[in-house]
This record gives structure tokens, C-alpha cells and sequence, in this order.
């Protein structure tokens, strides 16, 4: 079990990258995602930009912290302009190495009614991805650099007792990026001490 603290989160993301078009509808057959939202009965409501140019990459229910929130890939220079995602007719936000997190998702069922079939990130991929973030955050979201910290360590922790091959793939499959490998090995430092060694070792062979 989990802690409940680490797990709760009223944030709803989702991620696609352009740059992949399987399984999805043809240009002209596209769906209106913001539309979808904004006419719901839930009380969505688009969240504006810092520039006011800019279209919403971000929608949530009046009175409410639920949001949802629209990323995609960021490839190039540093930018934080919306990219469209023109399968979902709707913007996103750009953001550094979300392609790592999406590359190989894996399938699970979110339990409430008859349950819903969902991507997520890989289990290994996402608990290296979240050391990568806490070294990204900037010192006034230091809260958040705790919860990321802690999301990992519980990720770690299973996925060293049962599917350690697991890191080790994930690791690799971060390639030659060493400005992540340091952020991700600085971040280590701050795990426990019984899950930093024997994930160090287990990544080192």
C-alpha cells in the first residue's frame, strides 16, 4: 500500500507527441477535446496563458482543484509556447523529456464503474522521470520536489523486490544524455539508503 499523501493529486494529464500518429483518427475525423470539456456538464473551464495570445493548454471545474492538463513533447529550443495537437484539436504545453515518460506506456484500469482502460508510464520510467523533475523544480516548489522524492522511492521500492530489470532498462533507455544521467544521480542522493544502493549497483552492472 501506498502512502495516500504521495498518491493524491487532483491533476489529470494528458500527454501525446505529434510526432505519432498511430491508431489515431485521420486529419479530417479529429476530435474537439476542449469542446468536449467546456460543454460537459463537469463545470470545465479553460485556464488563459500568461500571454493572452496564447490558447489554453489547461481546463478545471469552477470551485474545484480538478484540472486537466494537456503536454506533449518538447524537441529543440527551450520554449514554452502551446504546440496543437491537431488529433485532439486542442494546445498543449511543450515540456523537456515527456517523450521518455510516453515512449512505452503500459496498460492500466482505473476502478470506478465498470472500470476504464488507460495508458500510463511505464512503472520504471516514471520513477526515474520523477528524480529528473525534483532537480528541475525551482527551490519555491520545494513541497512538490518531497512529493516527487517520495512517489519514487515507493516506485523503487516494488519495482527492486520484484522487477529490477525493470531500472535497469529504464536506465538505459535514457541513451546519452548526461545532463539527465547527473540530474537523476544528484537526485539518488537524497533516496534511502536501502533503495539508493541497491539501485546503484543494479544500474552500474
Amino acid at each position: 500500500r501506498f502512502d495516500r499523501q504521495a498518491l493524491r493529486t487532483q491533476d489529470i494529464d494528458v500527454a501525446q507527441d505529434p510526432a505519432i500518429g498511430i491508431a489515431l483518427a485521420p486529419s479530417g475525423d479529429t476530435e474537439d477535446v476542449a469542446e468536449a470539456l467546456t460543454e460537459s456538464k463537469l463545470g470545465f473551464h479553460p485556464i488563459p496563458e500568461f500571454d493572452p495570445r496564447d490558447p489554453s493548454t489547461s481546463f478545471k471545474v469552477r470551485g474545484r482543484d480538478l484540472r486537466v492538463d494537456f503536454l506533449t513533447p518538447l524537441r529543440g529550443p527551450e520554449s514554452s509556447k502551446p504546440i496543437f495537437l491537431p488529433a485532439f484539436r486542442v494546445a498543449a504545453q511543450p515540456l523537456r523529456f515527456l517523450d521518455y515518460l510516453i515512449e512505452q506506456p503500459a496498460q492500466a484500469v482505473i476502478v470506478g464503474g465498470s472500470g476504464i482502460l488507460v495508458n500510463v508510464p511505464d512503472p520504471a520510467r516514471f520513477a526515474l522521470h520523477k528524480l529528473w523533475t525534483s532537480q528541475r523544480r525551482p527551490v519555491s516548489e520545494q513541497a512538490k520536489v518531497a512529493k516527487d522524492l517520495r512517489q519514487s522511492e515507493l516506485l523503487i521500492e516494488v519495482l527492486l523486490a520484484d522487477r529490477p530489470q525493470d531500472l535497469v532498462t529504464a536506465w538505459e533507455a535514457l541513451g546519452a544524455h548526461k545532463s539527465i544521467h547527473r540530474l537523476i544521480s544528484k537526485a539518488l542522493d537524497r533516496l534511502r539508503d536501502d533503495l539508493r544502493e541497491p539501485l546503484q549497483a543494479a544500474i552500474a552492472s
